[in-house]
């Protein structure tokens, strides 16, 4: 009725301002497109218990989503507050009052999500928000989860946490990941750990029908053989993670294995899984680039001739701006003379000079002259 021409004025208006019990009912089941944010919150936050209790009885999700949308779904109010009674084992209401990856701001778990991951008493529901491919899970918040989480949401979470990272600690979450986890934690003794470290046929499998570039038939998939074994870096490539004057606060990594390139590749949703190949054989690098905000981007190192060439730069599905200083700063500090040199190839055969070329150029300088 809203998005009608016919629409009446008065009644947009009382939407998007309400001011009463009745109006506001009618704006949360608008949605957040048709009301004023800022009304709606000291409204919500004004509720008494009878009013709270009906909206929760008639329109539970709209008004679990009007208190994602305005702020209201901390980790307090899920846990002592008045949203303690709410069932989030439904994964519909789970969704609502905690949102998805495509709510949250560079698709990164919020810290209030990780609190409730942690504290409540149906977290282990909840390993969905974990489990899916496009969420964005910060080490230190991955490291909480790990330490402090209930055994379901830890093993989750061990997938967003860098093999670099691993302790002694993790070896019990380590064993029942096992693979990849259990080949590389500090805290099995070597001669337990797997002959292979692979991840599970069932997770690549899945990342894989995620990923809309590749499916389990892709002819190009890497050698089982050497799926996470280290990435090698020449030196030039290493400097970039230094940090910019141009651009302070910005972090630069570089993906250390294949498995955490293609799970990057996941979480942004474009094809630089298909770089594999070509950084295992020094052709091209992936360099991956985020924002104070959180935002992601990922800078295409390709070799050129004796030096590097700066390629494209993606964002999240590869949409969005791409920020000015990232080319030239990068291409800088490429063309600058790096102490060691990996991946050396031969330069190109400099061109001695002749008698026979001074003369051309000579003559060329002086037809030049002359037609001026």
């Amino acid at each position: 009725m809203l998005t009608n021409p016919a629409c009446p004025d008065g009644l947009r208006v009382r939407v998007r301002h309400p001011y009463d019990v009745a109006t506001l009912e009618l704006a949360l089941r608008a949605g957040r497109p048709h009301y004023e944010p800022a009304r709606v919150r000291r409204l919500l936050a004004g509720l008494d218990g009878a009013a709270h209790d009906r909206f929760l009885a008639t329109i539970p999700l709209d008004y679990l989503r009007a208190l994602r949308d305005c702020g209201l779904n901390t980790a307090e109010a899920l846990l002592h507050g008045r949203l303690a009674a709410v069932d989030l084992t439904d994964p519909g209401t789970a969704a609502a009052i905690l949102g998805t990856p495509d709510h949250w701001p560079a698709r990164r778990l919020p810290p209030d999500v990780v609190d409730v991951l942690v504290r409540h008493p149906d977290a282990a529901h909840l390993t969905g928000l974990l489990t899916r491919n496009k969420v964005v899970v910060p080490h230190e918040l991955a490291r909480r989860l790990v330490d402090e989480a209930d055994p379901p949401i830890a093993d989750a979470a061990l997938w967003h946490l860098p093999y670099t990272a691993l302790t002694a600690a993790d070896a019990p979450i380590a064993r029942r990941a096992g693979g990849y986890w259990a080949a590389r934690c500090p805290g099995i003794p070597a001669d337990q750990r797997p002959a292979r470290d692979l991840r599970p046929a069932a997770v690549d499998r899945h990342a894989q029908r995620e990923d809309g570039c590749y499916d389990d038939e892709v002819a190009d998939r890497p050698d089982p053989g050497r799926a996470d074994e280290p990435f090698r870096y020449p030196s030039e490539i290493v400097a970039l993670q230094h940090p910019y004057r141009e651009a302070p606060g910005w972090i630069v990594e570089l993906p250390d294995t294949p498995a955490e390139l293609r799970r990057n590749a996941e979480a942004m949703r474009n094809c630089t899984r298909g770089f594999e190949p070509e950084v295992r054989a020094g052709r091209a690098f992936v360099v991956v680039v985020r924002d104070p905000d959180g935002r992601c981007y990922k800078v295409a190192v390709r070799r050129h001739r004796s030096g590097y060439r700066v390629g494209e730069i993606n964002s999240f599905a590869n949409g969005g701006h791409r920020p000015a200083w990232i080319r030239p700063a990068f291409a800088a500090r490429l063309a600058e003379p790096a102490t060691v040199v990996a991946f050396t190839e031969p330069p190109p055969p400099a061109r001695r000079p002749t008698d026979r070329r001074d003369r051309r150029r000579a003559r060329a300088s002086r037809a030049r002259r002359a037609r001026r």
